[in-house]
């Protein structure tokens, strides 16, 4: 995929990367945040060579071991399910009682956008983004076809929607919007497309993102869903042989944070959650669930209310590697990464200089191509309803889909 090139800078790329997919899956690469992500965004990215010498290895003091994550087919130990006043702040606040002296904004947000890949049969990824009437549409990608979009309108959602998408079992898809009474909804691909559940999201922000994740095979699905309420904290759903409320975590974001979720494994197979999230200092943090939830702070300042999304990955020894994707100060995407067993890098600036728009939703895919990352990144364009794909095949290109 062509177009304008980033802006040059150094690579990183781990040793023989694997990705480790679902059963008969072949290759699945999700964003939380979208993605996310879903809502789920230069500096690192994985490419042959060794780590640059002007990368920034930061110094977490809060955690001695990197992201970890989840193999494929693993049954991930649960997040406690049901639970108010637990999260990685104090004093989390009820989902059905909250604080009623904060204010509850009311501008919109950009409409989301959410994008799935899998391997089946070849490679295909799907976009999703709300039109100027209020419908989802999709832009598909499928392996020797290239890129088309349909008039058909998935499903109405309410004006500048956050969406999150997750695919499984392989092509099974699940998109995540808001509806026009602004509740969480949920709607299926499974031969076909119809209406999938309402999910429970009370005191939901109307100017929330959208992030989630998934694993497991379809006979026991694991599905983890990510918003803001209206008292600025975020709240998790769960699906776990049916739909509830997860962890109210009790930190104050910003209002109209965006959330990037992903899920990964570290060398030892240990699983966890990791949902990316901007605080009221403007600050990029990471929930992290291994056990319990906690908080880090990664010191990087995002644009204010800027999209997030996340991908990870794992190389051949189980090393986990992660992206994280933002619009920083000058309105570029920034992408920042944790590397085994270096840590948290950034490299020396963006990698590129297209400028996107204010507050822009965006989402993250990656998966592995005869052993080589692939990754794309998805924003809507500043001056069009169109959207743009960012994309590293050995070097970062961009291009215009047409939709």
């Amino acid at each position: 995929m062509s177009g304008s090139t980033f802006l040059a800078y150094q690579p990183l790329k781990p040793r023989i990367p694997f990705w480790r997919t679902r059963k008969g899956a072949g290759t699945i690469a999700i964003i939380f945040a979208i993605i996310v992500v879903a809502a789920v965004v230069g500096g690192v990215v994985p490419t042959k060579g060794t780590k640059p010498n002007n990368f920034q290895v930061v110094n977490d003091s809060n955690s001695t071991s990197g992201p970890q994550g989840i193999a494929n087919n693993t049954q991930l130990p649960l997040p406690p399910i049901a639970t108010n006043n637990t999260g990685a702040g104090a004093n989390s606040t009820s989902a059905s009682n909250p604080d009623p002296g904060v204010p509850v904004a009311t501008n919109l947000v950009d409409p989301g956008v959410a994008a799935v890949t899998w391997q089946n049969d070849g490679l295909h990824i799907r976009v999703y983004f709300q039109k100027d009437d209020g419908g989802v549409y999709e832009g598909a990608w499928d392996q020797g076809n290239g890129w088309s979009s349909s008039n058909t309108k998935l499903v109405q959602a309410k004006s500048g929607t956050p969406l999150a998408a997750i695919t499984f079992d392989p092509t099974q898809i699940r998109v995540y919007y808001i509806d026009e009474s602004n509740v969480l909804q949920e709607y299926v691909y499974n031969n076909g497309w119809s209406k999938g559940s309402t999910l429970p999201s009370p005191n939901i922000s109307p100017t929330t993102s959208l992030s989630a994740v998934t694993w497991g095979p379809s006979s026991s699905e694991q599905v983890r869903v990510y918003y803001q309420k209206q008292d600025n904290t975020v709240q998790e759903v769960v699906y776990s042989s049916g739909w509830s409320l997860g962890n109210s975590f009790g930190d104050q974001a910003n209002p109209g944070t965006g959330l990037g979720a992903i899920l990964a494994t570290d060398i030892n197979n240990t699983p966890s959650l990791r949902v990316y999230w901007q605080a009221k200092d403007l600050t990029l943090n990471e929930y992290n669930w291994s056990g319990s939830w906690s908080n880090r702070n990664l010191n990087w300042s995002p644009a204010p209310s800027s999209g997030i999304a996340a991908a990870s990955w794992t190389d051949s020894s189980g090393n986990p590697f992660v992206r994280v994707y933002y619009e920083n100060s000058a309105g570029t995407i920034e992408e920042v990464g944790y590397n085994s067993p270096s840590g948290w890098v950034v490299g020396p600036g963006a990698p590129t200089s297209t400028v996107v728009g204010s507050q822009t939703p965006i989402s993250a895919i990656v998966w592995v191509n005869g052993g080589d990352i692939e990754i794309r990144v998805y924003v809507q364009n500043n001056s069009s309803d169109t959207h743009t794909e960012f994309a590293y095949s050995g070097s970062w290109t961009s291009s215009n889909l047409g939709f």
